[in-house]
């Protein structure tokens, strides 16, 4: 069995574009760049330093900066 293109954002990517096309207010259409599983970056449809919000790679591990 094919496993789809969504695969190699790993086991959990079907489901979340599942859960955002449920939104009320969500897109008509979506559209999630690649990304380099060797090292997590993010390949950006525009010149960027990072992104956020999307499938695969180290945009999708949150964390906290917080000066406290």
């Amino acid at each position: 069995a094919d496993p789809g293109p969504l695969a190699v954002f790993g086991p959990g990517a079907a489901d979340a574009v599942r859960r955002t096309h449920s939104f009320p207010h969500t897109a008509d259409i979506m559209v999630n760049s690649s990304h380099d599983p060797a090292d997590g970056e993010v390949l950006a449809f525009e010149e960027q330093i990072g992104s956020h919000g999307g499938l695969g790679g180290a945009q999708s591990r949150p964390f906290l900066l917080s000066p406290l």
